[in-house]
């Protein structure tokens, strides 16, 4: 089994990286192993619950130095360091795209689903998608981001971070797919990259290699100020953690372009062999073979989050981590993000957490229980619950978040896919799978049933390839 090097189907999360040559810097952290995945919150970074001492080591945002405040939730980050003591060496970021906003589509501004592109990137959000600078229904055509974000198998980028605000030039990091003539430059997953007037790398650039690429977008084209090549490849038999899209590919796994072996001893987290499926995004600690094989022994699933519920904390128990919103029994989930908006975003311990709370939560399910994947603290409370129908009985019940809807009967206004229906007409289309949004008044009556019945509606909801 050999490692692929060259492909145009490679996740985001291993193009992260603005460190194009450098090695560590002298501050005494030795160590080769490398972690390549998503902020899950700070203190100093904590990716998958592992605290990484920062205190020494190199941050670089986009190539510059930058501070460790610097950072977000949600951004794909490449560490380097000592990982089985959990020290960083460098912490580098790079946005995956950053440009303008053109074909704006919103399938559910709630869920925040929309899809955009940025200079031919298509981008995918989801409400696991972190929105700083704004929200999701701030998106305009036009305006400017920076998204970080996995690539899909399709080349798409389902976005974990999106800022929106104003940049001085564009940028796009990702494999280059395709060479143009002579001295003309080269495409990445779709965008034309012009590089005659560009800063280049000593070594010509190759399909399949890593690129980061700054410039101008102008006539469809990006103009290339500056190109690095990067070279992301663990040492042999050094930790590795990454993070990104599966793939099978001739009865082999792939990971963000990195070839898998699965070992006898593989633990499944947050998931089992089922969810083991083309397109599902997942997290793979491991240590990279002689072979350039990353041998697999812990695989954690990183699933879209299926609900969202905004209303108010009505009970909580710190020691147990369990709490209820709106009648709806949920846990929190051990990597879970608190973050309080009411004091300009500034992130809260769960022991802080206080009956009546105003909170909006996004939710999974896993083996019949909720877990709440991020928590933020909001200045005043709405009742509204985004979820999947799970069950509707002969009886006319319906099971939405681990409960029965009783209240869907006194609803002062129904819609199916955006049009009025009655009650009667509800009754005989609704279907489990289907995704609902139900808002109350402030009294507690039920004012709203929406139904959403179109595929499109829900672009990243159970999307599944099988191999």
């Amino acid at each position: 089994m050999q490692a692929v090097t060259k492909t145009g189907l490679t996740a985001t999360l291993i193009l992260l990286s603005c460190v194009m040559g450098r090695e560590l810097s002298a501050d005494g952290i030795s160590g080769s192993g490398r972690v390549r995945a998503a902020i899950d919150r700070f203190g100093s970074v904590v990716i998958g619950g592992v605290h990484y001492d920062t205190s020494r080591a190199v941050i670089r945002i986009n190539g510059t130095p930058a501070d460790e405040h610097d950072l977000k939730v949600g951004q794909l980050v490449l560490i380097r360091g000592d990982v089985d003591a959990a020290e960083a060496g460098s912490v580098d970021y790079t946005d995956t795209v950053r440009g303008a906003v053109r074909g704006l589509q919103v399938h559910d501004a709630g869920m925040q689903h929309l899809t955009f592109s940025v200079m031919n990137q298509q981008v995918l959000t989801s409400n696991r998608t972190w929105f700083y600078g704004g929200n999701a229904s701030d998106l305009t055509v036009g305006g400017e981001v920076a998204v970080s974000g996995h690539r899909d198998v399709d080349g798409s980028i389902i976005a974990t971070a999106v800022s929106l605000g104003t940049f001085d030039d564009q940028i796009v990091t990702g494999s280059v797919t395709r060479l143009g003539f002579v001295g003309r430059g080269f495409r990445v997953d779709g965008l034309r990259v012009d590089t005659r007037m560009a800063s280049m790398p000593s070594n010509p650039i190759e399909v399949g290699m890593q690129v980061f690429v700054r410039g101008g977008y102008q006539g469809g084209r990006l103009i290339a100020s500056d190109v690095q090549v990067i070279d992301l490849q663990p040492s042999t038999g050094a930790p590795a953690i990454i993070e990104g899209v599966l793939q099978s590919r001739a009865g082999v796994w792939y990971l963000g372009g990195q070839a898998l072996q699965l070992m006898p001893e593989l633990r499944f987290r947050k998931g089992d062999e089922n969810d083991l499926v083309s397109g599902a995004i997942a997290r793979v600690r491991g240590r990279l073979g002689t072979n350039g094989v990353l041998r697999a022994i812990e695989m954690e699933f990183k699933r879209v989050g299926t609900s969202r519920i905004d209303g108010r904390v009505s009970w909580f128990e710190p020691h147990t981590r369990t709490l209820t919103i709106d009648g709806v029994q949920l846990r929190l989930d051990d990597d879970v993000t608190m973050r309080d908006d009411r004091d300009d975003d500034r992130w809260f311990a769960p022991e802080s957490l206080m009956t009546d709370d105003a909170v909006s939560a996004i939710v999974e399910e896993r083996n019949g229980r909720f877990y709440v994947r991020s928590l933020a603290r909001k200045p005043q409370a709405r009742r509204i619950h985004r979820s999947r129908v799970q069950e509707v009985s002969w009886l006319g019940d319906v099971k939405v978040l681990g409960r029965n809807v009783r209240e869907w009967y006194d609803a002062e206004t129904i819609r199916v896919d955006g049009k009025i229906v009655s009650l009667w007409r509800l009754q005989r289309m609704l279907r489990r799978g289907h995704d609902v949004e139900m808002t109350w008044d402030e009294s507690g009556r039920l004012q709203t049933i929406h139904v959403f019945t179109e595929i499109a509606k829900r672009p990243l909801l159970g999307r599944r390839h099988r191999r």
